[in-house]
């Protein structure tokens, strides 16, 4: 029955195949000749990491079902999501004598959340640049109208040193200076402006 409904395979203790379905050398494009006596490792994605498969080593070699999904490559490249169980057989002395992987295809289901999971992210990071411009239009506003006054002041000071009204070196070196950090100040401004129209 199982044979059947699922994707199965059996193997031995070190993960090499006795038995694969007819359901499972469907779906990897292999010949089953191409399968039987080959290691699990044939179907390999590299999606996951190492950690992975020696937590599914350690619980199936201590004699305990494990459970989880799984990225399998077929012969082709494919690559299919598989809810997998895996049963260790355990002789008389506790010991696993061999495994059967009982799998299920979940590869549209598997799709979806994926893209559901970049559409969150993508609304995610929408938010995060919308909150980012509307910061940066605030801030905006308010540095300019001081600046504005900042540079109002210092235009008129070196306007009266020019006509000979003011004739104070120093405070026309500090105007200078003042006038130099408004413009400065203002090119901050605008960048900010800039990063608000890019977050809409």
């Amino acid at each position: 029955a199982i044979d059947q409904a699922a994707i199965l395979s059996v193997s031995d203790p070190q993960g090499n195949m006795t038995y694969v379905n007819d359901i499972a050398v469907k779906m990897y494009g292999y010949k089953r000749e191409e399968l039987i006596g080959k290691n699990h490792r044939i179907l390999n994605s590299g999606v996951h990491p190492r950690a992975f498969f020696r937590e599914l080593w350690r619980t199936v070699l201590a004699g305990e079902v494990w459970r989880g999904n799984v990225c399998n490559k077929a012969k082709d490249g494919t690559l299919y999501w598989l809810d997998t169980t895996i049963i260790p057989f355990l002789g008389k002395n506790g010991a696993p004598y061999q495994f059967m992987a009982i799998r299920k295809d979940i590869t549209p289901r598997k799709r979806m959340e994926d893209e559901l999971e970049h559409e969150r992210r993508k609304r995610s990071t929408i938010e995060r640049l919308s909150a980012v411009g509307e910061m940066a239009a605030n801030i905006a506003h308010e540095i300019r109208n001081p600046v504005a006054a900042i540079q109002l002041r210092a235009d008129l000071a070196l306007r009266r040193h020019q006509s000979g009204e003011l004739k104070l070196d120093a405070a026309v070196n500090s105007i200078s200076k003042i006038r130099a950090m408004s413009l400065k100040i203002e090119k901050i401004v605008s960048g900010l402006l800039s990063l608000s129209r890019d977050a809409e």
